[in-house]
């Protein structure tokens, strides 16, 4: 009986670890309308490492700069999260 009860605690606690470690990633602009010659900011920000991220192709846009990476950890009550993000400066290339 104490097999079974261990081997049931044992998947319930690797289960609930296993969704705290799910992969996010947020993409941010800082305008969600802009004209011909503004620059705006995108973002992308993820909770992992993020060391094979690929940016999009941004073909409608030219880049003015990026990619600018930035790394944060955080740690509350015992509790440590990390993200890391991208962000590039773009600007439309026409209307």
């Amino acid at each position: 009986m104490q097999l079974k009860h261990f081997t049931y605690t044992f998947l319930a606690f690797f289960t609930s670890i296993a969704s705290w470690a799910q992969f996010q990633l947020k993409t941010q602009v800082s305008s969600q309308s802009i004209g011909i010659n503004q620059v705006i900011e995108v973002r992308f920000a993820m909770n992992d490492d993020g060391d094979d991220f690929k940016r999009p192709s941004f073909e409608n846009f030219e880049i003015l700069g990026g990619p600018n990476p930035s790394i944060s950890y955080v740690s509350v009550n015992g509790r440590n999260s990390m993200e890391k993000s991208f962000s590039f400066f773009v600007q439309p290339k026409k209307k």
